[in-house]
C-alpha cells in the first residue's frame, strides 16, 4: 500500500488528502528552491555575458568632460589628451578580447598629428563577478602580464574601466570612457594580430 501525508501546502486550508509521500511538496520544496536560484543565477551571468560582447570604442567627449570637472589637471593636459582619445577600440566574445588603436589625425598647436594604427594579440578573458553595475575581469594576454579589471557601466551601451594596478602613470584620478560601436569589418581571432585597423 502506498503511504499519504496529510500535507498543508498539498492540501490547503487543512483538508484530508490522499498525497502520496514520494510527490509530496513538502520533501521537494528545499531541492526544488535550489534548482531555482542555480538556473536564476546562470540566467543572470548570461544576460551580463552576452551584453559585455561586442565593439566598443574610446568615447572622447564623454572622457574628457569627466576629467575636466573631476581632475585636477595640469596646464596642457586636455589638450593632450584630446589627441589621443577617440582611437582605442576593444571587443569582447565570448571569452576573448581585442585591443587596437584606428588610424586617424588630430590637430595640436596648429599642426596634424598622425595616430598610428596598432593591433594587440588577441587575450582571454574571464567573468569574476557581475552584478547590475558592471564586471571584474582577469585577463591573460600573450605579451603582458595578468589584469584584473573592474568595468562600471553607467549605461547599457556606456562603460569605464579600472585597473586593478599600482601604477597611475602620472595621471591619478583619470577616468577613460568606453562607448559600444559597429565594426566595419569582424575581428579575425585566427590572426596573431587580431584586427587589421
Amino acid at each position: 500500500m502506498t503511504p499519504y501525508n496529510k500535507c498543508r501546502q498539498c492540501a490547503p486550508f487543512g483538508r484530508r488528502t490522499r498525497v502520496p509521500r514520494a510527490r509530496c511538496c513538502r520533501r521537494y520544496m528545499p531541492k526544488l528552491r535550489i534548482c531555482l536560484l542555480v538556473s536564476i543565477s546562470m540566467l543572470s551571468v548570461n544576460a551580463w555575458a552576452s551584453s559585455l560582447d561586442g565593439a566598443w570604442q574610446s568615447d572622447a567627449e564623454k572622457t574628457l568632460a569627466w576629467n575636466a570637472k573631476n581632475r585636477v589637471n595640469e596646464p596642457g593636459f586636455l589638450d593632450k589628451l584630446e589627441v589621443i582619445l577617440g582611437s582605442s577600440h576593444m571587443v569582447f566574445e565570448a571569452g576573448k578580447l581585442c585591443v587596437f588603436l584606428m588610424p586617424q589625425e588630430k590637430s595640436y598647436q596648429g599642426k596634424r598629428i598622425p595616430i598610428y594604427g596598432f593591433s594587440s594579440d588577441a587575450s582571454a578573458y574571464e567573468i569574476l563577478a557581475a552584478n547590475e553595475h558592471g564586471f571584474v575581469l582577469r585577463v591573460d594576454s600573450s605579451d603582458s602580464e595578468e589584469q584584473i579589471l573592474m568595468l562600471v557601466f553607467e549605461e547599457s551601451d556606456l562603460f569605464y574601466g579600472v585597473s586593478l594596478d599600482k601604477e597611475e602613470f602620472g595621471s591619478p584620478g583619470y577616468r577613460e570612457y568606453f562607448r559600444r560601436i559597429g565594426l566595419a569589418k569582424p575581428v579575425n581571432w585566427q590572426q596573431k594580430k587580431c584586427y587589421e585597423p
